[in-house]
Order: C-alpha cells, then structure tokens, then sequence
C-alpha cells in the first residue's frame, strides 16, 4: 500500500457554499491550528454541527427529548475542553464576558471553525487522535468517577456513534485519512514508549480500547497501517494491564464484540503465511459470543500441522516463548484440528518411547502394535498392566478382524465395567446421570490409573467412548480451579444451595442456614464428618464469612476429598496423553474428544450413507428402513449407531462424517440383520414387508453383543 499523503498536501472535496461539492484545498498551515484536548459525542456534534451550517438541536441530535440535556452537557464539555487549549484570541475572551453561556458556546466555535472550512474538526482529530492523553480523557462516561480494573468508565456507544459521525463527514476521504494519520502517529507513540502502558495502571488503557472500536480496523487497506500495530501493542502488555483489558473487554455487548473478533480472524486468514482471547470467559452467565467464532477454517485447511507442530515444539524446548507459532494461539483451532495436534503429539511421544526400549534392549521390536488378548469376563484383570492398540477377543469363538470395531468395543466394554457402581470406583447421579469418582474407595490407586490410562489411549486411538463425567473432571485434568457454575452444573441441588446461601438477603444467613464450617456426608452407610477449617463445627456461617464457607466447600469437594483417587487418574491419563498438545484444550473440547456429542442428527446421517450390492437410496427397502429410523427412540437410535459402528457417540465432525454402509445381504428371509463394525457396514437382508423389516431391525439390535466374521 501505498504511503498515505501529508496533512498539508491533501486534495480534498470541500465547497464555497455547497457542503460536499468539489474544490482544491491547496494546503492547511504549517502553526499549530486552534483543536479541542479531548472529544465527547455532544463536543462533537456541536463542532460538526457549525462545520456544516445545521441546526444542532434537530439535524445533528438524535432526538428531541434529549437535546436540552446534551445541549447542556456539550456546554459544559465544551467549556472544559476550551479551558484547556493555547488561545491567544482577545476576542474570544471578550466574548466570554459579553454573552450568555450558549451564545459564548456559539461564538467560541463559530471563531474556530466557519462554514464547509474543515480545519476545526481536522486539527481536533489530529490533536485527539495522536495524542494518548487527550484520548484518554475522550468519550467518558457521566458522571465519571475513574477507571479500576473492573470498568474502563467509558462511553462505549458514545465511542462508537463518534466514529461513524467522523468517518461519515464530507469529503470522506479527507477525514478517513486523517483519522487513519493521527491514529497511526499515537501507535508509534505507544509503541516507543510500551513500558508506561505495562505497569496496568487503568488511567492509561482507556485508549487501547477506543482504538479497537475504530471502524477502520475492518478494512483490509488499514491492517498493516493500524489493526497489526495495534495488536502488536497489545501482545506486549505484562499481565496485569493484559487482565485489566480482558476485563473491559467482556463489557462489550454480543455484535460489538463480534465484530472485533472478526476483524483479527480477517486480519489472520488475509496475511495467512507459514511460521518463521479469556474476555469472552469472563462475560458470566454467558460467553459473549459462542467460542466457535474463535476457530479459524483457513488456518486448519492451509496449516502443515507437522511443520508446525515441530516449529512449536522447538521455541518450547528451547524456551523462546516470545517466538511465533499457530499452536500458542489455541483459540483458532476447532476440537477437529485439536486432535490432530494431540494426535502428532503422541506419535512423538510414543517414538521417543520405542528408541529408549529399543537402545536399552527392552522391547523385541517384533511388530508394530501390541495385540493384546482379552477375556471378556475378565478384562480388568487382563488389561490392567498393559497398553492396547490392537485388540483380540479370546476364549468365545469370536473371529473378529480389528480394523477398528474391536476396538472400540473394547474400550467401551472396559470403561463400562471400571465406571460400574459395583466396583465401588465411581458414583452415578441418576438426577444428572453423571459419573463422579468415589473418594471413600477402598480400590487400589493402580486401578484408577488404569482408568485413565484407558481414557487416554481411547482419545490417542481416536475413539469416542460412552462416558458420561461432568465437565467439572476434564476442568481438573487440565488444572483449572472449580468455580461455583461448575458445582451447579455437577450437583445441582449442591450448586442451588450454595448459591442460594451466597445470594442470601434476607437477614443473616447464620441465623436461617444454622450452618458451621463442618460439612458431613454419608460413606457406606456411615455419616462422616470433616472440618473446614480448625475447630470449624464451633464457627457459624455468617453473612461475612460465607463466600469463604462456599470456596472451602468447593474445594475440598473437587480436590481434597478424592485426592489420592483422582491424582491416580490423572497420572494414567497424562501418561498416554502428557504432552504439551493437551494444555491448548479446553475443558469443553477435551470433553468432546473423550465421549463426543449426544446429538443424533439421523437426517446428516441418511444423506451421508452409502449402498451396496444393488442397494441405492430409491430401494423401497432403503425407504421403509429410514422411515422406520427416523421412528426410533433416542435410545433405540443409540443402540443402532452401536449395533454398526461399535459405538453409540456422534464423532466430532457429526454423523456425516461417519462411515455408514448398508449392503444388500441377499433376499427375504427370517435371518436377522448383522453388521461389520469394523468397516461401518450394515448387512440388510431384502424383507418382503415394512413390518418384517422393523421387527427384524429391532431385534437385532437389542440383543447384540460380540463380533463374527461373515
């Protein structure tokens, strides 16, 4: 792109007494021109409003119920802004002294800027814009009080409605310039002197949030002038200033905040090149937009993720963490790319693994998987020492070839049985149907690690399984903190009370809940009792101390009292999936990774299934067998995807992405239907009727269970 002109060599579209009209402005001078120090939305409108000759109280302000009061408050602005600049004009002193408050208003602006003469409202953007001080002091909301690392006390909608008056102002591409100018001036400024904006001090990052509301910033032409720099700033700032930001900007409403993320993604796919967002959390109840807006689909379909993977894992091991990489920037991958990185990840791993057996003579390099052979009664027993990749089952008769069906059996027959009550390992929620581990167990930590261990190696191997945790476990796998919404969202009724107690107004909570720091529940029948802290069952909750009662609760629920079980788990788990691939999930996407999603979108299936053996989609059999799917119950649709595919769990990429073939198994018969699951492959004999067909189909997969070679 070409270098943007001067101030003072700027052909411009301007007019003697037609706003909008052409004619050549030779060049504005050289001296300082007369400007406001700082703008608010009503300073503004008044400027603009003698700049082009209209009536302020009806043209310029957007309604007549509130004209008196911006009127009002763009006097009193006004006169501020006016106090603080370098006049040296006798006559408007004078003026001052003459005229009433809105008459000297008038004059004072009217001395400054006449009409269709630009110069006014172009210095004042020059001297605003460029200025970090002056625009620090622009566009606050009133009454202002001061900026805290909760609020940045600005006029966000004031901010935005200023913009567009500017960018709008005739000739266009005069203030379009200037403002990209001036703006482009202060971000040298910010960047030469990043050290006073790291400190986090909230008087000096109102602008950084001015500036990213700069309509500006979406249009390509000014990303390397201003979006880049400004980015740049940003990335620079130290913690503290970091979180000040991440707060301010989950003040932002759902379109704003879109848009400011669609201007990075832009930014991202347009200057897309190999390699030499927490605000959005913070917005409570709810994210501020769905955090696929984060996932860049450019990125994921360009990316040579193994280049990159071992670009990334190079600044790691060498620590030059302040290097580029795609992979530090998690945010811009879905949970589909995600698993492709974990994937790599393990593959390292493993690799690494094998040459250290193999150097120290400790593996007979034999084959590439280990084929493990398991009875079915017995598979704890059996797998407990040992790491499948290959699975055969043994002792039954059963033939099958594992191409991948086996094995996805495997792990949910053995994930089934270790999260079984009988076990005593895990409890099951029949409220929310969720499995929590058992931290009155008596089982060994070994087989808590096998668990994990079994979780691990079903996410490396890319299957889904069947488990059904609360998102509060996988926030723990990854080292997050509990919070009161993941209490609520585990144990409801736990969650309800708690927050009841916090929300508490009616008088003192001791005195209604009549609770101590000591908490009790049941163990094998048995109440036990546990002290929150020291003498706790002599220290009543109080409206004073209960935020402390509610944090300690927490966690000694998620941490303290499963300790040794879940630290079992986690060190199985981190054993197959440890790498540094695991930390850029989060919480939600491991959750999908692991047990996939529950929705089963039969209609993305059907178009996505193909036939076989004279089979096709017009078949009046096919016909009859979608009808009677689409039928079904959600746990009849459940035990078909089983009965097929080995697994009832929808993959990441939905049921469209699954392999789902039905092949003609000869003509009618009373043979019940039979599937490869290995391959995704249902074998549909040709029944005579739509009733034969459904009563065939059900039965089949009611009762299906092992595997046979057809």
């Amino acid at each position: 792109m070409s270098p943007s002109p001067s101030f003072s060599s700027l052909q411009v579209l301007a007019s003697d007494d037609t706003y909008g009209q052409e004619v050549e402005i030779d060049e504005y001078p050289d001296e300082p021109q007369f400007a406001l120090s700082y703008l608010t939305l009503p300073l503004l409108k008044q400027a603009i409003a003698t700049y082009i000759k209209t009536d302020i109280n009806s043209s310029i302000q957007p309604s007549t119920s509130n004209a008196k009061l911006e009127k009002d408050e763009s006097s009193s602005s006004l006169n501020e802004s006016l106090d603080n600049m370098s006049l040296n004009e006798n006559e408007i002193e004078k003026d001052n002294q003459s005229c009433s408050s809105s008459e000297s208003l008038t004059a004072k602006i009217s001395l400054m800027g006449t009409k269709n003469d630009p110069s006014f409202i172009i210095s004042t953007i020059k001297s605003v814009f460029s200025s970090n001080e002056a625009l620090n002091k622009s566009f606050l909301l009133k009454p202002f009080k001061s900026s805290n690392e909760n609020t940045s006390g600005l006029d966000i909608e004031a901010i935005e409605e200023s913009y567009n008056l500017i960018l709008n102002l005739k000739p266009k591409e005069l203030f379009v310039r200037t403002l990209a100018n001036a703006i482009e001036i202060l971000l040298a400024k910010l960047t030469l002197n990043i050290r006073a904006y790291q400190n986090g001090s909230p008087e000096n990052l109102r602008l950084l949030i001015i500036l990213c509301k700069n309509p500006l910033l979406k249009n390509p032409q000014y990303h390397e002038q201003l979006l880049r720099k400004l980015c740049i700033i940003i990335s620079h700032l130290k913690n503290k200033s970091k979180n000040i930001m991440i707060k301010w900007f989950s003040e932002f409403k759902h379109d704003p905040f879109e848009e400011l993320v669609g201007n990075i993604q832009q930014y991202i796919v347009s200057h897309f090149a190999v390699s030499p967002n927490i605000a959005n959390e913070l917005a409570k109840p709810n994210q501020i937009v769905p955090i696929d807006r984060f996932y860049n689909d450019t990125i994921a379909k360009r990316l040579n993720f193994k280049d990159e993977y071992k670009n990334w894992k190079k600044l790691i091991d060498t620590k030059k963490y302040d290097e580029f990489s795609y992979f530090k920037y998690p945010l811009l991958f879905n949970p589909v790319s995600k698993t492709r990185i974990l994937h790599i990840d393990a593959m390292v791993q493993m690799s690494q693994e094998f040459e250290d057996a193999f150097v120290n003579h400790a593996l007979d390099v034999t084959c590439p998987y280990l084929v493990l052979e398991v009875r079915r009664a017995h598979l704890v027993e059996d797998v407990l020492n040992q790491k499948p990749l290959k699975v055969k089952f043994v002792g039954g008769g059963e033939e099958g070839m594992d191409q991948g069906g086996v094995q996805k059996e495997f792990f949910q027959i053995i994930t089934a049985q270790l999260l079984d009550q009988q076990y005593g390992m895990f409890t099951y929620d029949t409220e929310t149907r969720y499995s929590w581990i058992n931290g009155a167990s008596l089982e060994s930590e070994k087989h808590f690690e096998l668990v994990g261990i079994v979780i691990g190696l079903a996410l490396y191997n890319g299957v889904i399984l069947a488990v059904n945790f609360p998102r509060l476990m996988y926030k723990r796998l990854l080292d997050e903190e509990p919070t009161l919404e993941d209490i609520k969202l585990a144990f409801p009724a736990l969650g309800k009370g708690l927050e009841q107690m916090l929300n508490w107004t009616d008088g003192d909570v001791g005195d209604i809940f009549m609770r101590s720091f000591q908490i009790s529940y049941e163990v094998y029948g048995q109440v036990k009792t546990y002290n929150l802290v020291e003498n706790g069952e002599n220290i009543l909750v109080t409206n004073e101390n209960r935020e402390e009662f509610v944090k300690l609760y927490i966690h000694h629920l998620v941490i303290d009292s499963i300790k040794r079980q879940f630290t079992a788990f986690r060190r199985g788990f981190y054993k197959v999936c440890g790498g540094y691939a695991l930390k850029m999930c989060r919480a939600e996407e491991l959750e999908l990774l692991i047990s996939g999603s529950v929705e089963l979108d039969y209609e993305e299936l059907e178009k996505a299934t193909e036939y076989d053996d004279g089979y096709s989609k017009d078949h009046i059999v096919i016909k009859n067998f979608w009808e009677i799917v689409h039928a079904m119950t959600y746990d009849q649709k459940k035990k078909l995807l089983m009965f097929v595919t080995a697994s009832d769990r929808v993959p990441l990429k939905g049921l469209g992405n699954l392999t789902f073939v039905i092949q003609r198994n000869g003509p009618d018969t009373d043979r019940l239907p039979t599937a490869l699951t290995c391959f995704g492959r249902l074998l549909l004999p040709e029944y005579s009727t739509k009733e034969k067909l459904k009563n065939r189909l059900l039965t089949a997969i009611e009762n299906a269970k092992g595997f046979g070679l057809v």
